[in-house]
């Protein structure tokens, strides 16, 4: 044993002696392992301490020198699944605006998702470019099984007729639209009558008074903007002959109700001529029409504008807010009813 003991320490001796800066690492090193309580680095346990885990979890009493330092322990460190779980889920950015679907039910959300995604979308496109690409993909989606059912053909003219109000260079190519889907859909025409009495309500003024329905105050505020929009929308119907002249006698009588009331109030005349406006949209596509059916309804609103003219130039001093313009453009009605 000795004699070994000898041999192993002739063999070191024999050894060059390590360099100065390797010695200074070393002399590091001891500092290093001080610092963390260890005296001496042959007596260093292999397995890692976790000193993040242990001053963690030191208010609940582990024992620091315990095996609960090792991996062997490390399911009391919360996972990171865990951690995950907790996490709040950011909100998405707000969408860009679309149109307002009355599907609610999860049964129909395909539906809700194909009007304000793919048609929608299709829409958007919506020229004269694209008409017919369009047109035969609506023939496609409304021929189905599942897209002819009424609820869903009510919400697809709503969002036409949204449309049209809205983008009023294209009131022509959608009243062609309809006109041309009508004829292999008849329940078109159906919804669309229905619709058209939902739309008179733009036409009339709302009260200040908001405590009875206040979202239905705000709805219709925010869609009298589009009245010329819907008016000449309205116009191009009738030019295709697919709004009954019973339609449009019942939307001349409420805005001329309008201009009556409106009329005498102060600080009504732009709505006054906007009224009247919406009229003369209307009455342009009667002019010189010389079919039985346009003949019919310039006959049936002859006598309506010229009673309501002569209502206003006769108390011309109770009608504040009927403008000289106004005036004009009530003339103007009057020639187009005449076919001039």
């Amino acid at each position: 044993m000795n004699q070994d003991l000898m041999k192993l320490l002739q063999k070191e001796s024999m050894l060059p002696k390590p360099s100065e800066e390797i010695c200074k690492k070393i002399n590091g090193l001891t500092g290093l392992l001080e610092i963390q309580g260890i005296n001496n680095w042959r007596t260093l346990d292999t397995k890692p301490e976790i000193h993040i885990y242990n001053r963690i979890h030191k208010s609940n009493s582990y024992d620091s020198t315990s095996s609960g330092n090792s991996f062997r322990n490390l399911h009391h460190v919360v996972s990171q699944e865990s951690i995950s779980k907790s996490r709040t889920p950011l909100k998405s950015a707000t969408s860009s605006p679309r149109y307002n679907s009355k599907f609610r039910n999860s049964d129909i959300e395909v539906n809700d998702k194909i009007l304000n995604t793919i048609i929608l979308s299709k829409l958007n496109k919506f020229s004269e470019s694209t008409y017919n690409e369009i047109r035969d993909f609506l023939y496609q989606i409304l021929g189905s099984s599942d897209h002819s059912n009424e609820e869903f053909i009510k919400e697809f003219m709503n969002l036409v007729f949204e449309k049209a109000a809205r983008e009023e260079i294209f009131c022509p190519l959608y009243a062609k639209l309809l006109s041309e889907i009508s004829e292999k859909h008849p329940v078109i025409l159906v919804e669309m009558n229905k619709l058209h009495e939902n739309y008179l309500e733009i036409f009339k003024e709302c009260d200040e008074d908001t405590g009875k329905d206040y979202n239905g105050f705000v709805k219709k505020n925010s869609e009298k903007k589009y009245r010329l929009g819907y008016s000449q929308f309205l116009a191009e119907l009738i030019m295709l002959r697919i709004l009954s002249s019973d339609k449009i006698l019942q939307i001349f009588t409420i805005i001329i109700e309008q201009i009556h009331m409106k009329g005498k109030e102060k600080d009504q005349t732009s709505l006054i001529e906007e009224y009247i406006n919406c009229l003369l949209r209307i009455t342009k596509v009667l002019r010189k029409r010389t079919e039985e059916f346009f003949i019919q309804i310039r006959s049936t609103l002859e006598p309506i504008i010229l009673e309501a003219k002569t209502i206003i130039d006769t108390n011309r001093l109770e009608y504040i807010s009927v403008s000289p313009k106004s005036k004009f453009l009530f003339m103007d009605i009057q020639d187009f009813i005449k076919g001039l």
